[in-house]
């Protein structure tokens, strides 16, 4: 079973507090696979406008927390670990 490195994200994220829901949101929506995000559930699940979201994701892929292909992201392997 997939979950995230919170202790990992956390500490490259820092205060960056919304990064972070984004990244849970990925997450729950489509775990660890490349795909397209829905921009409109995602904003408003986060209760930002799609702009801030967009900045959002750009910064988390200048940090190599989420990685494009296509017009799809994925969460990097190296933030997700196996249980069990």
């Amino acid at each position: 079973m997939q979950q995230l490195d919170y202790e990992t994200l956390a500490a490259r994220l820092s205060s960056r507090e919304r990064r972070l829901y984004l990244i849970t949101y990925i997450f729950k929506v489509q775990g660890a696979e490349l795909a397209r995000l829905n921009f409109e559930d995602a904003a408003e699940e986060l209760g930002v406008d799609r702009r801030t979201l967009g900045r959002y994701i750009d910064e988390l892929g200048a940090l190599g927390v989420l990685s494009f292909h296509d017009h799809k992201l994925k969460i990097n392997p190296e933030y997700i670990k196996q249980e069990g």
